[in-house]
């Protein structure tokens, strides 16, 4: 462990006192934090080189008058100036012992590698032997399955939202749902285009209830005078028993539309909406 010389006389020597009287109460310290930080640094020269007045008036924890301590510290004899920057005086002779321990510790230190470098050679050598693509397994990801191909697994094409294999809709299915989205969506965005998402609840609905229910509470609704897509919607969510003719649902579509709103709806005609 590094360690700094001290001579015993050092808080009573004269550079020290007159330091004390130019920067007064516990200025002692300074020139022991600042050796303490060139030993660390700068243990060969003791020179610090570039060195601001202000940055080693940080070093020392000066908080008095910027420039005072450094100028004391040359006034005394603690510092030198010299034109690469500030010297510690008499740094060699002093704290000589410091640049010893310094290359002392380098040499262990190439010491330890020399004896460590042949064992860290061989393992790099003879790692890519044992790697993964030097591997004789075809697939070592499985090893407990030797020589079997990668079983990859995709999801069916077919496969509904409700998690379910649905088969493709039939033509009547088919029919019924764009028939329903057009009036749909003309009754409610003036559109032509009917977004996917209304067609895929159509979808899911005709599933759910059977072509012939949806048909009946459809045309149901668009024959009312006051049709509205919320009709149609409330009709299929509240009918448990898909009534066989319109007639049947009638009275329950008078009751309905009265629980729409009072939002604009659109004139019915023969073919569904104006």
């Amino acid at each position: 462990m590094s360690y700094l010389n001290l001579d015993l006389a050092y808080f009573t020597h004269r550079k020290t006192l007159r330091l004390l009287g130019l920067l007064g109460h516990r200025a002692d310290v300074f020139p022991l934090r600042l050796w303490a930080y060139v030993a660390g640094h700068y243990p060969e020269s003791g020179l610090l080189q570039s060195y601001l007045p202000s940055e080693i008036e940080a070093i020392i924890g000066w908080r008095g008058k910027p420039g005072d301590a450094v100028e004391a510290l040359v006034r005394v004899g603690f510092l030198e100036t010299t034109p690469d920057g500030f010297l510690i005086h008499d740094w060699a002779a002093h704290e000589g012992h410091l640049s010893a321990f310094s290359e002392r510790a380098r040499h262990a230190a190439q010491m330890r590698w020399s004896k460590l470098k042949p064992h860290a050679l061989s393992i790099a050598q003879t790692a890519p032997e044992q790697s993964v693509e030097q591997s004789p397994v075809p697939h070592p990801t499985v090893p407990t399955v030797p020589n079997q191909p990668s079983v990859v697994l995709q999801r069916p094409e077919n496969l509904s939202q409700e998690g379910r294999c649905a088969q493709p809709l039939t033509e009547g299915e088919r029919t019924l749902v764009e028939r329903i989205a057009n009036w749909h969506l003309r009754a409610i965005f003036r559109t032509r285009t009917a977004p996917a998402e209304v067609v895929r609840q159509l979808t899911r609905t005709v599933r759910a209830h059977g072509v012939e229910a949806v048909r009946i509470v459809f045309e149901a609704v668009v024959s009312q005078s006051d049709a509205h897509p919320a009709t149609f919607w409330a009709g299929i969510k509240t009918s448990n028993r898909p009534p066989r003719t319109p007639t049947a649902l009638a009275p329950g579509i008078d009751k309905l539309i009265g629980s729409v709103g009072d939002g604009p709806r659109p004139a019915v005609t023969q073919e569904g909406t104006a």
